[in-house]
């Protein structure tokens, strides 16, 4: 991908979340709040004649965020979803290093977390089944990711420091789930939903490996 295609696409995702505020004025907004969630972020690494996906080991993350949904027909909606969201893993390997005292070797593990902080839009269908005193839902749409920052920790920096440091800028996936929306017996309304968030891009691709992010996420939304 090119510089100039890569700026439109940041436009994109920068400029949707205020269209779909502004499209709210025609009275389709149905629900709008904001979002606090907790994701257990996992990757899948293939490497070329290498097999270490055992080394490879799910971490834990947030995600914060504002969302909308607006009223397409009936009980089916629009949901545009803008938030911050961490994913990456962690990649641990045992080995052995000399010691002095008593002499001989020891047994140490080495440690290498990758976290990945993202900017996530959501762009979603979503469909609403009414209750008395309860409204499941399903949602399924795309979603574009833009790489913000990229920390690793190393607890031992020498047999892991050729792991991956350059990710892709953009990613772009698939988000699908439900929830439950409890009605407004209070000023707002509480959901609770389960998100899977496959990537459908690598996030990182060179000549012998390949990396794709997955995140599994539970979300708590307080609706206005």
């Amino acid at each position: 991908m090119n510089d100039q295609s890569q700026y439109k696409i940041y436009i994109l995702v920068f400029t949707l979340p205020f269209l779909f505020c502004t499209i709210a004025e025609g009275n389709l907004l149905n629900n709008w709040g904001i979002k606090l969630g907790y994701a257990i972020t996992t990757q899948d690494v293939n490497v070329e004649y290498v097999d270490d996906t055992d080394l490879y080991h799910p971490r834990s993350g947030i995600n914060l965020g504002i969302f909308a949904e607006f009223n397409v027909y009936n009980s089916l909606f629009l949901l545009s979803d803008f938030s911050y969201a961490q994913k990456g893993s962690e990649y641990k390997l045992l080995g052995t290093r000399r010691i002095a005292e008593p002499p001989g070797f020891e047994v140490i593990e080495y440690k290498h977390d990758s976290r990945l902080d993202y900017l996530s839009l959501l762009i979603a269908f979503g469909y609403r089944f009414r209750f008395d005193f309860i409204n499941p839902y399903l949602i399924l749409g795309p979603r574009i990711d833009y790489l913000i920052s990229n920390n690793h920790i190393l607890s031992e920096p020498e047999p892991l420091s050729n792991r991956i440091q350059d990710f892709e800028k953009i990613n772009y996936g698939l988000s699908i789930g439900g929830g439950i929306e409890i009605p407004r017996f209070l000023p707002f309304n509480i959901l609770i939903e389960f998100i899977y968030s496959p990537d459908l891009s690598k996030s990182y691709s060179d000549n012998i490996r390949e990396v794709t992010n997955y995140s599994y996420e539970l979300n708590i939304k307080i609706g206005f």
